[in-house]
C-alpha cells in the first residue's frame, strides 16, 4: 500500500479528481445474454475516462456490485474484468463491496458502481475554464455505445421487437454481442497527448 504522499511526491501543486459512475441498464443485456466478461471493463472506463478528461492520471479504485442474491460466479466474472482493466492501466484496485439485499432488487438484478481517484497538477488542471476561440477539439473514436444510454436501447430492442440472440447482418456477432463491446478506454491515449 502507499502512502498519498508517495503517491503525489512528483507534484508541487496535486490535485485529486474523483469520479463515480455506474454501467446502468448494460447490466440487463449482460444478464439476458449471460454474458459478463467485460462489463468490469465498461465500469472501469467510465470511472477513470473522467478522470483522465480532466488531465489527471487515474491512481485508486473501488467497485460496488449489489443485488438480492449474489451469484458467485458472476461477481467473479465481474471483479475478474475490473481487475484487469485497472492492471492495464496501472491503477490500483483497494478494495469493493458486494452487497446482497433481498428485497431491494429483483431476482436477476444487479447494480454495480465504480470510484476512481486521480491526480494532476493544479496548473494543468483540464476544467474547460482556459477554452478559447481557435482552440482545437480533438475527438477519439468510439467502440460502439458505451454504457450510457441504453435506456434508449432498451426503447428501440421492445418497440421494434428485437431477438438479443438474433445475427447482425455483415457480421459474425448476435445483437446481445455487439451491444456487449466493452466500452474503450481512453486514458493512455489522453494521457500520451497531454504530454
Amino acid at each position: 500500500m502507499y502512502s498519498l504522499k508517495e503517491l503525489i511526491e512528483d507534484y508541487e501543486d496535486p490535485v485529486l479528481v474523483q469520479s463515480i459512475d455506474g454501467v446502468g441498464t448494460k447490466m440487463s443485456v449482460a444478464f439476458a445474454a449471460n454474458n459478463f466478461k467485460f462489463i468490469g471493463q465498461d465500469l472501469v472506463s467510465a470511472c477513470c475516462n473522467d478522470v483522465a478528461v480532466t488531465g489527471a492520471i487515474p491512481l485508486t479504485f473501488l467497485d460496488y456490485v449489489a443485488g438480492s442474491s449474489l451469484e458467485k460466479n458472476i461477481v467473479s466474472e465481474i471483479i475478474k474484468s475490473v481487475a484487469r482493466e485497472c492492471k492495464s492501466l496501472g491503477v490500483a484496485l483497494v478494495g469493493g463491496e458486494t452487497a446482497e439485499m433481498p428485497g431491494m432488487y429483483n431476482k436477476g438484478e444487479y447494480d454495480l458502481a465504480g470510484f476512481a481517484v486521480g491526480v494532476v497538477e493544479q496548473e494543468k488542471l483540464i476544467d474547460g475554464s482556459r477554452i478559447e476561440v481557435g482552440d482545437v477539439l480533438l475527438g477519439l473514436p468510439s467502440s460502439g455505445i458505451h454504457s450510457n444510454g441504453f435506456s434508449l436501447v432498451h426503447k428501440i430492442i421492445e418497440q421494434k421487437k428485437l431477438d438479443l440472440n438474433q445475427q447482425l447482418s455483415g457480421t459474425n456477432l448476435s445483437l446481445a454481442e455487439a451491444l456487449l463491446i466493452p466500452t474503450k478506454i481512453y486514458v493512455k491515449p489522453i494521457l500520451k497527448l497531454l504530454k
